[in-house]
């Protein structure tokens, strides 16, 4: 914890540390300490009393959203202050039912990816050669799925969960809900009927807050966070974010040092190791182009990475280390060639092509993706912008696979001479 001297009027307590709101460095960080601030949620550090309690329900698509990856930088940071008392994690049985259906069905999909990957023709003289027939083995998608629920529950057992019940919720204002097209029924969601079974849970553990408690939902559903907060009693005690790694980063600000860091990623600090990053992840990931998926891509190569611009995230500062995700958007130029079987001809009986087209093209796309880094900061003072004082260790959680969605394609150009 980064402190020096007392603080005045405008520090505010969170357990034994103290924060000035004045380095708080987003407006809409700064608007929401002030509205805890205002409703006696944070308390003038000068009585030194402690910060509210938060209660966290995260939805289903968070948890899929993180490729169910339990042990990252956001959940780490979450099953620390559970451990510590400082939250408490909710789940309900709606979501914990989701997520471990959602985990056997993304768990058997990438297993038939991957045993597609294996059985690439490509690869059949390694099936023979000692040492590799063992790597083209693909495990049980079912023993990968089992182990995906263990880190799930395990999870939850560390963060010390506490499961809400479902019981006593009113089935007949969801069913009225329902026919009125109210929130979260919508058009294009209209049989939302688990989203309001645990919109409701919510509302019930609402009304049982006291003084020192706020709710935390979180969620990247639009409609699920317009409903909590329509039907919320006392909005003034709710907190909705669309990302885990938006709570995180709120929890980590009231850290005086996680929040000069926050400044010194925004002022272009380690912008250098950071674009350096962001190249090398992609120039090394596997690409794959949604829009040829109906033809067989004989080449590609990155042929450019270009207008990279990223925000960070502070997650945590322990023991002199920085945990930091990185949300970028770049511009992605590709080459890539494939037979066009239209003006084709392939000779079934030679096993070959009498003649072949074969197509060239370079496609430009938008690309958005998130990474984790972690950097040394045991040597770096907020008063002191030393850039080589901040040290990138590690690029910690990373894309191995970049899909170039069709969606965000820029434009194509074809290059054959």
């Amino acid at each position: 914890m980064y402190s020096r001297g007392l603080p005045d009027d405008s520090a505010y307590v969170y357990g034994d540390a103290w924060m000035n709101i004045d380095t708080v460095p987003t407006i809409a960080l700064k608007c929401e300490l002030l509205r805890l601030k205002n409703i006696g949620k944070f308390k003038v550090a000068k009585g030194r009393e402690k910060l509210v309690h938060y209660k966290v329900f995260i939805d289903t698509n968070i948890y899929d959203g993180a490729n169910y990856s339990f042990q990252n930088a956001a959940f780490s940071a979450i099953r620390s202050r559970g451990k510590n008392k400082e939250l408490e994690l909710h789940i309900n049985s709606v979501v914990e039912g989701e997520v471990k259906k959602h985990i056997v069905r993304d768990v058997k999909k990438a297993s038939k990816e991957l045993l597609g990957a294996v059985k690439n023709p490509k690869l059949a003289g390694f099936k023979n050669i000692s040492g590799f027939k063992e790597l083209l083995q693909v495990p049980d998608p079912g023993e990968w799925a089992e182990k995906t629920k263990e880190e799930f529950e395990k999870l939850l057992l560390e963060c010390q969960c506490r499961r809400i019940s479902v019981n006593g919720i009113n089935v007949e204002a969801i069913m009225a809900d329902y026919f009125g097209q109210k929130l979260p029924f919508e058009a294009k969601k209209p049989e939302e009927f688990k989203d309001a079974i645990a919109v409701a849970s919510i509302i019930q553990e609402m009304d049982n807050l006291s003084e020192e408690e706020l709710y935390v939902v979180i969620s990247n559903d639009t409609g699920f966070r317009e409903a909590v907060k329509e039907k919320a009693k006392e909005p003034k005690n709710l907190i909705v974010y669309d990302s885990l790694n938006s709570f995180v980063e709120f929890l980590a600000m009231t850290d005086d040092l996680a929040a000069n860091l926050k400044l010194f990623f925004d002022n272009g600090g380690a912008e250098k190791e950071i674009i350096e990053t962001v190249k090398e992840v992609v120039d090394n990931a596997e690409i794959e182009i949604e829009r040829q998926e109906f033809v067989c891509i004989d080449d590609l190569e990155v042929v450019s990475i270009d207008d990279i611009q990223y925000e960070v995230s502070v997650l945590d500062v322990e023991c002199g280390i920085a945990t930091v995700s990185v949300n970028v958007n770049c511009i992605v130029k590709v080459w890539y060639d494939f037979t066009d079987e239209n003006q084709s001809y392939w000779d079934k009986e030679e096993q070959g092509y009498l003649w072949q087209t074969v197509v060239e093209l370079e496609d430009t796309y938008s690309l958005d993706f998130d990474m984790e880094l972690s950097f040394d900061v045991s040597d770096w003072l907020p008063s002191v912008e030393d850039h080589q004082k901040v040290i990138l260790k590690e690029c910690v959680d990373f894309p191995t696979k970049i899909v170039l969605e069709e969606h965000c394609l820029i434009e194509t150009e074809d290059v054959r001479e």
